[in-house]
């Protein structure tokens, strides 16, 4: 009997735990909305799997190694892996800038010496679209070869070609691959790098205010002769020596070679002749004054018309001369402010010319006033007379504001051109080189804007 309960009992107890965790499976399946009610227990740290591991340092590594990617930019040097060393790089040049590049006169053998310098440019990476030029490459020199060669220095020129390597470089500067040698297409053939910077720098290479100085000189030239019509003998022949300095001062600014104290006695020269001009305008100032306040009648305010004819162009000559001479200035100079200030000169000069408009108005009232009160009195001669200082006097007014609008033209036309020669002559050129599709150097070229 009691064996047979104490069987009952384990069984019971048997079946209580099966049944105990039959159902704890089915609520621990149940979703969490579904059990939302129930409390979630923390597992309580002490156990040794529950201790967090000190965090292991990573085993080295070699670096990783770049594939065969193309380079973004190629370096010349003459230290094998040494970028920072180099003295050129070179990248495709951006289809943005070619319309604006001009073509640097080279002679065919020059261009072949250089060849080897730019024989690897094609493995340089370019996808289509993607705003690079496909045969053009932009060529910078380093820093301290522009310095060096702007200073009159020819840097490393006992360099050969066999000392140069073409290091490939990706977008971030880093090496690709070994240092290529450059073809040597003869034992110790040069390296060319300082015929590359003299071709792309030419020393007798045009200012870029050159042509706009012969267009000056070449009008003064032009407007002379009609000049020295209309004003007395010893005032043309005055003129005309002033062109002769002016057009002297002008080749000895263009000249090469000249040494410290011939500068100086440029600017002494610009000095004088400038002078010379100011005083021109202030004769012919004193002149139009006194003549305004001078005239009573219809013959003296003819004499003063045709007076006035002659001052006005030759007041327009003045301007015509100052502002060759502030373009001389500007060619014979590189400083920044004194370029700006001989371009502000000549709007100056511009405003500066006389206003005529005073004796013109005098000579018109007088001529009126004639007709009005003495009509009656005179005769055909002094009728006509009259008519033909009233007429004269319109004309010129018309051909003072014209002259007057015509200059205001140019010198704007023309301060623009001075403002863009200073604000490029601050910035360092940029050069690039086309080639062919044998690998051969198509043209040299630098970027005009």
């Amino acid at each position: 009997m009691h064996e047979e309960l104490l069987t009952a009992v384990l069984l019971a107890a048997c079946a209580l735990c099966f049944g105990a965790g039959a159902l704890w499976q089915i609520r621990r399946r149940q979703t969490p909305a579904r059990r939302s009610h129930c409390r979630r227990v923390e597992r309580m740290p002490g156990r040794s799997e529950d201790v967090k591991k000190a965090a292991e340092e990573p085993a080295p590594t070699r670096p990783m190694l770049h594939g065969p990617a193309r380079p973004g930019m190629l370096a010349v040097a003459e230290v094998p892996g040494d970028a920072t060393a180099a003295d050129i790089y070179i990248q495709r040049a951006l289809e943005a800038d070619l319309p604006h590049y001009a073509e640097v006169e080279a002679e065919p053998y020059d261009l072949k010496t250089l060849s080897h310098l730019f024989e690897r440019c094609p493995i340089l990476e370019r996808e289509p679209g993607d705003g690079f030029a496909e045969d053009v490459y932009a060529v910078s020199f380093t820093p301290a070869i522009e310095s060096a060669h702007l200073q009159g220095f020819s840097p490393r020129i006992n360099a050969t070609a066999s000392d140069l390597h073409v290091i490939a470089l990706d977008n971030h500067g880093a090496q690709l691959g070994e240092p290529m040698p450059t073809a040597d297409y003869g034992w110790g053939t040069p390296s060319h790098l300082n015929t590359l910077w003299d071709l792309l720098n030419p020393a007798e290479q045009k200012h870029f205010l050159e042509g706009e100085l012969r267009n000056e000189l070449a009008f003064i030239e032009k407007e002379l002769p009609k000049l020295k019509l209309l004003i007395p003998a010893v005032r043309g022949l005055e003129w005309q020596k002033h062109y002769d300095e002016l057009f002297e001062l002008s080749r000895d600014v263009r000249r090469l070679g000249l040494e410290e104290g011939r500068a100086q006695e440029r600017i002494l020269r610009a000095d004088d002749l400038a002078a010379a001009m100011r005083d021109v305008n202030r004769r012919i100032d004193t002149a139009i004054k006194t003549f305004a306040g001078s005239i009573k009648d219809a013959e003296e305010a003819d004499l003063a018309l045709t007076s006035c004819v002659g001052s006005l162009h030759e007041r327009e000559m003045a301007v015509l001369f100052l502002r060759a001479i502030a373009v001389i200035r500007v060619i014979a100079s590189d400083d920044y402010m004194h370029g700006m200030r001989c371009s502000a000169r000549l709007e100056l000069n511009v405003k500066e010319f006389p206003d005529v408009h005073l004796l013109l108005d005098r000579a018109r009232r007088i001529a009126e006033e004639a007709l009005v009160n003495r009509s009656r009195a005179m005769n055909d001669a002094e009728m006509a007379l009259v008519e033909n200082v009233r007429k004269d006097a319109d004309r010129l007014a018309k051909e003072h504001d014209e002259l007057h609008a015509r200059l205001e033209r140019d010198v704007a036309r023309l301060q623009g051109l001075i403002d863009r020669h200073l604000i490029l002559q601050g910035r360092r050129r940029r050069f690039a080189v086309r080639l062919k599709p044998d690998l051969t150097i198509g043209a040299l070229m630098v970027l005009q804007q």
